[in-house]
């Protein structure tokens, strides 16, 4: 199986070619029927989530999403960085 891996923010991105996914799995993916839904969700035995393949503009929302929450952690840091330096240099 040809796959790549990027780094991505603080996770890893696995990028798999489509034609190395069963032809089942492949037409779910290039064919979505959206009485089913588009979304499709992989299970172990006993019926928990392993993990789900995803319309891409739901990954594309869901990063953007990451992301913002990224920016909000970030510059709170940063607030709270400048509150620290300035409680220091009058403590």
């Amino acid at each position: 199986m040809k796959f790549k891996s990027l780094s991505f923010w603080s996770f890893v991105v696995v990028k798999i070619q489509l034609s190395a996914l069963p032809n089942e799995i492949v037409q779910l993916i290039m064919h979505p029927d959206p009485l089913i839904g588009t979304d499709i969700r992989i299970e172990d035995e006993n019926g928990g989530l392993i993990a789900a393949i995803i319309p891409a503009d739901a990954y594309q929302f869901f990063l953007k999403e990451i992301e913002k929450r990224e920016d909000e952690i970030d510059s709170k840091a940063a607030q709270n960085k400048i509150l620290s330096d300035e409680i220091s240099i009058f403590g």
